[in-house]
């Protein structure tokens, strides 16, 4: 998949047909930016590579100058499906055994060298795969189950221990999310919340929790799944007492499709809450081509932005070939990432990915705004930012076989620009 950056001057005469139309007017989202997870598995593989090597994974991801910039990120909260195995950050009802040496060992190195690059713009959120396994009706990390009533308060607690264990080791997490994916279960962890035991442990156990131990700043998401149901579980979220002075927004994955309408709907009707994207990456499941792959990432960031998501968080930052892990208790194999390491060679290479998450995350920073647009083909899908220096950043995306030509309104001004098939361009319109 071609990848194109231009600089163009909107100074033509106004030109009707072929349009693609920027509204400076018209704002949607405040954007906290681009980024990744440090799962643990990223964080392993991100271990075993040469001091060198470390700190070329460090400038491509978090270097402003050098690389994406990368500035929203994720870590989890005891053991995912890309962990190396099983943990919980506590195994005593008491608490008392409360501990976050697992995460010392590789994700805190991991994302402490990120925040040297990033500085203090990192914004970093935290997300459980599954409460502790004696809280839970099925005692098991895995395989969905429920948060028992009686744990409602406990768990709370285990959220700002763990955001508390963080601060210590000079590491600020900024939000969290309530439940990684609860609608599903999975064979890896997971935990199932209905949008009532979700709003409810959120507004009344969490949210106060978190305030009276002196982090009201500590934003809190819900969903965090896909986004074919996101504008339900919003509505029936915020319907709940409470809740929209106690929750920032929503996140979502992209696993089950497009859907991204929802991501309009729900902002129409929550205007005062962020939606964000929390995970999304392909599976080796998938049986697509590199530039299959790296066209369905260029759609989704490109109408993310179109439709006012205010953050993209991709999942795994480095993964190992020829597996796609580390991961384990997973039935479907492993994942694709940007950037992988061979388990032998120790040899760093991209995936088509990179490129396209690269052209997005290198243009946007935190505090820029995306704006509305709209176009004369379907076949091209567009987004805009407008930059604090007042510079227009518009994306388009080609997902045509054949050239496609546009002239780009801005103004009441226009720039002609031909853009490749099967292809991303990026319009730097001064």
């Amino acid at each position: 998949m071609e990848v194109t950056v231009k600089n163009c001057s909107v100074t033509e005469p106004f030109r009707e047909y072929c349009a693609v139309q920027v509204y400076p007017s018209c704002r949607l989202s405040e954007l906290y930016g681009f980024g990744g997870a440090f799962t643990e598995a990223a964080a392993y593989n991100y271990a075993q590579l040469t001091k060198e090597d470390q700190q070329k994974l460090i400038e491509w991801y978090f270097s402003a100058e050098k690389g994406m910039g990368y500035r929203f990120c994720r870590v989890h909260m005891g053991s995912c499906d890309f962990s190396l195995s099983e943990y919980s950050v506590v195994g005593k009802a008491d608490l008392s055994d409360f501990s976050i040496e697992r995460d010392k060992k590789y994700v805190l190195p991991f994302v402490k060298d990120a925040l040297r690059e990033a500085g203090d713009e990192l914004f970093l959120f935290a997300s459980p795969w599954s409460p502790p396994a004696f809280m839970k009706t099925n005692e098991s990390l895995l395989h969905g189950g429920e948060l028992k009533k009686e744990y409602y308060e406990p768990y709370a607690q285990c959220f700002v221990k763990f955001i508390k264990a963080y601060a210590e080791e000079g590491v600020t997490i900024q939000a969290v999310t309530v439940q990684n994916e609860p609608e599903a279960c999975q064979t890896w962890e997971s935990c199932h919340f209905t949008a009532q035991q979700e709003a409810e442990f959120a507004v009344d156990y969490l949210r106060p929790a978190l305030d009276k131990a002196g982090l009201k700043d500590v934003k809190i998401l819900v969903w965090d799944h896909n986004k074919e149901s996101l504008f339900d579980r919003a509505t029936a979220v915020y319907a709940y007492p409470g809740a929209k002075e106690a929750l920032w927004g929503t996140g979502f994955h992209w696993y089950s499709g497009n859907h991204f309408d929802t991501i309009s709907l729900t902002r129409q009707a929550f205007p005062d809450k962020v939606v964000v994207e929390t995970e999304l990456c392909h599976g080796d499941s998938h049986d697509k081509t590199p530039d299959e792959r790296a066209m369905d990432y260029a759609v989704e960031y490109c109408m993310d932005l179109h439709h006012g998501t205010a953050a993209v968080c991709d999942w795994n930052m480095i993964l190992d070939v020829p597996d796609g892990g580390p991961f384990h208790c997973r039935n479907t194999g492993g994942c694709y990432a940007p950037v992988y390491v061979d388990q032998e060679s120790k040899a760093l290479s991209k995936d088509a990915i990179f490129s396209v998450i690269e052209a997005f995350a290198s243009k946007v920073s935190p505090g820029d705004i995306s704006l509305a647009t709209s176009c004369y083909d379907e076949k091209i899908k567009t987004a805009a930012v407008q930059k604090k220096d007042g510079r227009v950043v518009l994306f388009a995306v080609n997902t045509d076989t054949r050239e496609r030509m546009l002239n780009i309104l801005l103004h009441g001004k226009c720039a002609p620009m031909n853009v490749a098939p099967q292809s991303l361009s990026v319009f730097i319109l001064e």
